[in-house]
């Protein structure tokens, strides 16, 4: 484990102030469901490798979460676990199993104040950077803790956040890390005039109507690595087939460290006919402050949405990204160039009410991966694509009455686990 003592004492006070501030809610009820999702389907190339070959998936997850607010103070919980497993025995079985709680304080109309904590353990993918590269599945613990403030002024929303975070890896050949980050939010409310039967403007406090929201993010994050040092992984170098591009000097170096900064900008369009849907557009740049050679800038696109009826709901995003990595280069039909790269990402799911506490569910993933890099080196930076659709039973239970959960005006989609990469 990479954690010193100062770390978990700094790990346990987070808990301890969220059971303090949680005190006033231990004699309330409040609102509980669970949740447990069997799924079957097909999946392609799922360890985001150049070969596409088609296997047979099964998922299965269950959680539950809960909230309760009284005396100012509110509070949210949840634990869940995921399982994916492949009828292909080469590819790893992915998995996770955590829990989060949220506390926040209302200190006046005007402010309010919270902590969060969130700790997970499991098996995903993530990209080796030491190697060639390649995605690979580790076995990680990740925790994160985060204190933030928001501000409330006619409507405009402020906040502010502080996180602290980890992740440590199984494998000696892992990344664990510690990470620190900061940042800020704004979301602005936009309004439209409102026009009467002959076309005159209204009067009074009808005269405009809610047209959407604005929303702009500037984030900070550093990474300091535990177990990867300047002097280990691939050397950038135009002779791909150098016997050096992978180095073998791992004690002569200082730990890695990342910096990331990012500004979004967003607007999220009014409520139509029970559709939620927004846009999001962000750039960030990373600085590898030991070896430059990871530095990037990227730019993104996001559009996401959700619905809101009682016997069915569908919610979906899809994005697009452009990064560049001016310190690396690529091979390509047109010889050496900057290493640059573009990674599409779409995601959707419905759900069909059939009884009381029980749904039906189908799912579509697709992500993909393209670059002019020639499948050639040690490097694996070429074009691939990965596809993923599964249909199941979803079952789900609350404590609210029977005729409650049978006559919702809106079908809860379960609450989806956080993702988070400290």
């Amino acid at each position: 484990m990479f954690a010193c003592p100062t770390t978990k004492f700094r790990f346990y006070s987070v808990i301890w102030t969220i059971l303090i501030m949680a005190s006033p809610l231990l004699a309330q009820t409040g609102m509980q469901q669970a949740f447990c999702e069997f799924g079957v389907g097909v999946a392609s190339n799922p360890q985001l490798t150049l070969e596409s070959n088609p296997m047979v998936m099964l998922s299965r997850r269950a959680g539950v979460h809960g909230s309760q607010r009284a005396q100012g103070v509110g509070i949210r919980w949840m634990t869940f676990g995921e399982q994916t497993k492949f009828s292909n025995s080469d590819v790893p079985s992915l998995s996770r199993l955590g829990g989060l709680i949220q506390v926040d304080k209302s200190l006046s109309s005007a402010v309010r104040t919270g902590v969060d904590a969130a700790v997970e353990r499991g098996v995903g993918l993530e990209q080796d950077w030491r190697g060639r590269e390649a995605w690979r599945a580790f076995e990680r613990t990740l925790w994160q803790g985060t204190w933030w403030l928001e501000l409330f002024d006619k409507g405009r929303t402020g906040r502010m956040t502080v996180q602290r975070g980890g992740a440590a890896y199984s494998s000696s050949r892992g990344y664990s890390r510690g990470t620190f980050g900061f940042g800020a939010e704004l979301e602005i409310p936009a309004y439209c005039r409102v026009r009467g039967k002959l076309g005159l403007d209204k009067v009074g406090q009808s005269r405009t109507q809610h047209a959407g929201a604005f929303m702009f993010s500037l984030n900070h994050r550093q990474q300091n690595f535990l177990d990867w040092n300047t002097g280990e992984g691939a050397l950038p170098a135009f002779d791909f087939l150098r016997a050096d591009a992978v180095s073998i000097r791992e004690m002569d170096a200082a730990n890695r460290m990342w910096l990331t900064t990012e500004f979004a900008a967003g607007y999220g369009f009014p409520v139509f006919r029970g559709l939620q849907s927004g846009v999001q557009f962000a750039y960030s740049v990373r600085q590898d402050a030991g070896v430059e050679s990871h530095d990037s800038q990227a730019s993104e696109a996001q559009i996401w949405f959700e619905t809101e009826q009682s016997q069915w709901n569908l919610r979906g995003t899809a994005s697009y990204s452009k990064q560049q990595m001016a310190n690396q280069q690529i091979f390509g039909e047109n010889g050496w160039a900057a290493y640059a790269f573009d990674v599409w990402h779409l995601e959707a799911r419905g759900e069909f009410r059939i009884a009381t506490d029980w749904r039906l569910f189908a799912a579509f993933g697709a992500r993909g991966f393209d670059s002019e890099a020639l499948p050639v080196g040690w490097y694996q930076r070429s074009s691939w694509r990965a596809i993923s659709a599964e249909t199941g039973v979803v079952w789900t239970r609350s404590n609210e009455s029977r005729w409650e959960r049978r006559h919702a005006q809106l079908l809860r989609l379960p609450t989806k686990a956080p993702e988070f990469i400290p």
